[in-house]
């Protein structure tokens, strides 16, 4: 776990103590040239993946110039629905 909500519809939001340094530590290793595959999911909606995306690296602090989350390590509720 990463980010917890801990307010009335996970309104506040707080990143778990070393959430940050970990996830990079995965962003920025490999295993024999192959980078550590990861995904986010959560049961939140009424956003894109690039919108939660977008708000978590705010939450970490993630630079583009280090690595950021990207749309594609992120599965919403709705994200099944959506078009390939």
């Amino acid at each position: 776990m990463i980010i917890r909500g801990t307010g009335t519809g996970g309104v506040a939001i707080d990143v778990i103590e070393g959430a940050d340094q970990a996830l990079r530590r995965v962003m920025t290793k490999s295993f024999d040239g192959a980078k550590i595959p990861f995904a986010f999911m959560t049961n939140g909606g009424m956003e894109t993946e690039q919108q939660k995306a977008d708000k978590m690296n705010a939450l970490l602090k993630f630079t583009p110039e280090e690595g950021q989350i990207t749309k594609e390590n992120v599965f919403l509720c709705h994200t099944i629905f959506g078009s390939p």
